[in-house]
């Protein structure tokens, strides 16, 4: 036992009686208050937010704080110390519907009073719901904040509980009264079912679940209750209730069955719910979905770079009378990409791109995030030959998922006549899939599908190297026969 000076009085501190998400709890009296506990909070970037938080408020529905102030480098905050908390009580007791509901009222009451004072909680959850003052009460702010105040690393952006975190909490971004909504929509699905909505074993199953899963049909026969968890776990947070919505619903959750037409109209809101619910899950994961193509995108531009940086340095390094340009350009499918060749005596070799992939316009056997193409100019007059190009795409045509940049090549199909200018030729992706089907189309493979070694591009570099160097003496040919290599299916179906 210590004693702590704090701002108003001196207090004794006791033994441990457990822990916060940010600190440790212990038991805490003085003259005229025998039951409070005294949280200590390591004094670090963010935990001076919880002392704030907590000693200007003075709301009905969440736990006070008695007394604050510093001791042995830590915030301490004195609190009443409650009966139990809201995990405790649900696992030792068998509560009637009527009695849930008015937890729930509670809990959403705290919820309104916060976001009235602009504050958001970010870590809602029963052990943060404590019974005291004959009342259900939010307490442990630890990763709180105000709503106005800008993000930075002190709130604790990437703090939360997995079970109870809302899809915005786990793409890092901003949270909202809409993120305590969330959480509270599947506390009121545990406490009324039994169990949680999402109960994935890892990290990123949990993370999939509340990201882009419709949690599973409720059994209790309430229609209002259905409805307003189902709009509480919108993926969307603008797609969420109020807390105020909240308390008008469970205000008539136990009334009396209603009329006939009434119980339709009910069952039609329901429906309603589930459908849009569905609908905005489907739009959530079409936005990851996106997020995640960009992420892929950006590493694609970097690979993308150091192999093209490496064919055409060398080109310069090893004569001097090579040209580099670099301009952007704009292309038919509205892109902006950059164009980089080198120019000798009577060749040029040229980069194009990379640009991002549209998922919806390609209909290949595997996911395509990048394309852009190598292309060979022999402007020699001594041969009728123009040259070729490469396409190269960077995506998981070997494995799902483990995207890498592969080189591949097309030509025009003998049986349907006519012949490129330049062959092979590249193509995009979108243009091309029929040459992937298992049909005889207008286009078909003429280089296979073949993974660059980004670590040694040294065959590739080489190869085109060596086809630059026969076009500047004019002796860069039409291939004999193709395909020029065997073509295997080897992409994934």
């Amino acid at each position: 036992m210590v004693t702590v000076n704090l701002e108003q009085h001196a207090w004794e501190v006791g033994d441990k009686l457990g822990a916060g998400g940010y600190g440790l709890v212990r038991e805490a009296w003085r003259d005229g208050v025998k039951r409070a506990v005294a949280k200590l909070v390591p004094i670090e970037p963010g935990a001076q937010r919880e002392l704030l938080i907590g000693t200007s408020t003075d709301l009905p529905h969440v736990v006070p704080v008695l007394d604050s102030g510093e001791y042995d480098g830590m915030y301490v905050l004195i609190m009443p110390r409650a009966d139990y908390s809201l995990r405790q009580y649900i696992a030792d007791n068998v509560l009637s519907l009527e009695e849930k509901i008015a937890i729930l009222a509670d809990v959403a009451h705290g919820l309104n009073e916060i976001e009235q004072a602009g504050l958001v909680h970010r870590d809602l959850k029963p052990e943060n719901v404590l019974y005291t003052d004959s009342a259900w009460k939010l307490c442990d702010f630890g990763i709180a904040r105000y709503r106005d105040a800008s993000t930075d690393a002190a709130t604790r952006k990437y703090s939360f509980t997995a079970l109870y975190a809302a899809p915005e909490q786990w793409r890092s971004e901003r949270a909202t009264s809409a993120t305590d909504m969330y959480a509270f929509g599947v506390m009121a699905y545990e406490l009324l079912e039994g169990h949680l909505p999402f109960q994935g074993q890892t990290a990123e199953a949990l993370r999939e679940q509340h990201l882009h899963t419709t949690p599973p049909d409720m059994s209790i026969e309430v229609p209002r209750l259905q409805v307003m968890i189902c709009e509480c776990l919108n993926k969307a947070a603008e797609a969420r209730p109020t807390a105020d919505w909240v308390l008008q619903q469970l205000a008539h959750a136990a009334d009396a069955p209603a009329s006939p037409g009434i119980q339709q109209l009910q069952q039609v809101s329901q429906q309603f719910s589930a459908l849009r619910s569905q609908a905005l899950a489907e739009d959530e994961q079409r936005r990851t979905l996106r997020e995640r193509r960009k992420e892929l995108f950006q590493d694609a531009c970097r690979s993308f770079e150091h192999l093209r940086a490496t064919v055409q340095n060398t080109i310069v390094d090893n004569t001097p009378f090579a040209e580099y340009e670099e301009r952007r350009e704009q292309t038919n499918l509205g892109d902006k990409i950059t164009i980089s060749s080198v120019t000798l005596v009577a060749a040029r070799l040229e980069f194009v791109g990379p640009r991002i992939v549209e998922p919806e316009r390609w209909s290949g056997p595997f996911e395509v995030i990048a394309c852009a193409s190598i292309e060979l100019d022999q402007t020699s007059t001594h041969n009728d030959y123009p040259g070729r190009s490469h396409s190269l795409w960077y995506c998981d045509a070997l494995h799902e998922g483990r995207f890498d940049w592969f080189e591949l090549a097309f030509m025009d199909s003998p049986l349907f006549g006519g012949r490129q200018r330049m062959e092979p030729y590249a193509a995009q992706p979108e243009q091309i899939s029929i040459a992937f089907e298992r049909v005889i189309g207008t286009a078909q493979l003429a280089w296979p599908l073949e993974q660059l070694d980004r670590a040694d591009p040294q065959e590739f570099v080489d190869r085109w190297i060596g086809w630059f160097a026969e076009a500047n003496n004019s002796k860069l040919f039409r291939p004999s026969t193709m395909p020029e290599k065997p073509i295997e299916r080897n992409w994934r179906e």
